[in-house]
């Protein structure tokens, strides 16, 4: 696991049983990123980087720490709803402020990536059940 060193934290917020930060960071590979944080976990389960030789941003995904945050049971039935809209706020919050970090802009979209998109749709269907239990 690539160990990364955090510049500063952007945001932080806690939402449910969850707390969610956004932070700037480097790492020998990474020359700048930002990334989204979920709990104490060491790397970002999200985000936009420039490598020592590009400085076009570019997005990643950390599919197993996405994964593990997806299958979590810490989810509380509870409001919902309003934190799901809250999840989704920052995670907008997040792109923008990727857009600001870097010199260039990102050459991708998170909001129309269909990775992205899938994951929502994964955790739309988590709360719904949720919901209805």
């Amino acid at each position: 696991m690539e160990r990364i060193d955090i510049i500063y934290d952007v945001y932080q917020r806690t939402v449910g049983n969850y707390k969610f930060s956004i932070r700037s960071y480097y790492s020998r590979q990474v020359n700048l990123g930002i990334g989204f944080f979920v709990n104490d976990l060491p790397l970002p389960i999200i985000c936009y980087k420039t490598d020592k030789h590009k400085s076009l941003p570019i997005l990643e995904f950390n599919h197993e720490l996405i994964q593990a945050f997806m299958k979590s049971e810490n989810y509380e039935s509870k409001h919902v709803t309003s934190r799901l809209i809250s999840f989704k706020s920052l995670i907008k919050m997040f792109e923008l402020y990727a857009l600001t970090h870097f010199d260039e802009a990102p050459e991708e979209s998170l909001m129309e990536n269909e990775i992205y998109q899938d994951y929502m749709d994964q955790l739309i269907q988590k709360i719904n059940q949720l919901r209805s239990t």
